[in-house]
């Protein structure tokens, strides 16, 4: 069975790039908006391309900013590409910066 990704479409970016090649790799791929879609699947891509402002609007405007901090909560996999990964960058929530530094891998230079 393939592992089904969502590339969330919330108005900009490189959709349709990422689909093909995420496809190309044998994912069940679904371009979509849908927020039970984007929290159920097994990845989550949060392509971009473009003005930091237009697609944080457009993130916005979809939920997108809430369903990548709950998948980041809950542990599961997302992909920002560009403008998507700067927003997985973006302030976090001290519980959750908390949780994800507790959870932090040993550094390699220590």
């Amino acid at each position: 069975m393939s592992a089904t990704v969502v590339v969330l479409d919330y108005g900009s970016g490189n959709l349709r790039s990422a689909e093909r090649a995420l496809a190309r790799v044998g994912a069940d791929v679904t371009v979509t908006a849908d927020p039970d879609s984007a929290l159920d699947c097994d990845g989550l891509v949060v392509p971009g391309v473009g003005a930091f402002a237009a697609c944080m609007a457009g993130l916005r405007s979809v939920g997108g900013d809430k369903l990548i901090a709950r998948r980041i909560e809950l542990g599961r996999p997302v992909l920002g590409i560009c403008v998507g990964m700067a927003r997985k960058a973006a302030p976090i929530p001290v519980s959750l910066r908390n949780t994800l530094t507790r959870n932090r891998p040993p550094s390699a230079e220590t």
